[in-house]
C-alpha cells in the first residue's frame, strides 16, 4: 500500500514548466507592443513630416503666384523692397527667416488663405514666406541685363530675379522644413 501513495505524489514539474513558458510568451508580447508603438510614433511623425512639407511647397506657390499676379496687373511696374512681401536682400528678416524655427517674421498666404486649417489643423502655426529681392538695381552683383539677340543695349528685356523662401512647422512644433525658388521676371 506504500507503494501506491508514492506514484500518486506529485513533484511540480508540470506547474513550473508552465510558468516559464508563460514568462517566455509575456517577453515576446511585451518585445512585439514596444515595436509596434515605436513603428506608430514612426509613422506619426513622417504624416507631420508631410503635413509641414506641403504647407511650405503650398505657400511657396502662392508667393510665385503672388509675384506672377502682381507684374501681370502691373504693367511691369518694378517691385522693389518694401512694396508688399518684398523684402532687401541678405537682410536681417532673410536670415532671422531662415534660421529660425518659428515664424513670427513673414507673410502669410497672400490671398487669405488659412492653410493650417484648409490642413485639418495639421500645423503648428500658419506657414509664413518671404520674397527678398536679389539683384537690385545698380547693384554689381545680380544688376539687370539686356537679354538682346541683335547685340545692341536698346530693346532688350530687363529680368529681375526674386527668392522665395517659405518654412512650415508641424503639429508639434519640432519638425520644421522650408523650401527656396527663384523666379525671374523679364520686364
Amino acid at each position: 500500500m506504500n507503494k501506491i501513495t508514492n506514484k500518486l505524489k506529485q513533484k511540480g514539474a508540470v506547474l513550473v514548466i508552465g510558468i516559464i513558458l508563460l514568462l517566455i510568451i509575456s517577453i515576446i508580447g511585451i518585445t512585439s507592443m514596444k515595436s509596434a508603438i515605436l513603428q506608430e510614433k514612426m509613422a506619426a511623425g513622417l504624416k507631420n513630416r508631410e503635413f509641414a512639407d506641403a504647407a511650405a511647397l503650398t505657400i511657396l506657390r502662392a508667393g510665385e503666384n503672388y509675384l506672377h499676379t502682381y507684374y501681370q496687373i502691373s504693367n511691369n511696374t518694378l517691385l522693389s523692397p518694401g512694396i508688399g512681401p518684398v523684402v532687401e536682400a541678405r537682410s536681417l528678416i532673410v536670415r532671422n527667416f531662415k534660421s529660425n524655427r518659428n515664424l513670427n517674421d513673414g507673410f502669410t498666404h497672400p490671398d487669405g488663405v488659412n492653410i493650417g486649417s484648409y490642413l485639418g489643423a495639421a500645423l503648428d502655426q500658419e506657414p509664413k514666406y518671404i520674397i527678398e529681392y536679389i539683384n537690385p538695381a545698380g547693384s554689381g552683383v545680380f544688376g539687370e541685363f539686356d537679354d538682346d539677340s541683335s547685340g545692341s543695349s536698346s530693346g532688350g528685356l530687363k529680368i529681375q530675379k526674386y527668392r522665395i523662401i517659405s518654412k512650415a512647422t508641424d503639429t508639434t512644433g519640432n519638425m520644421y522644413t522650408g523650401f527656396e525658388s527663384v523666379v525671374s521676371v523679364a520686364q
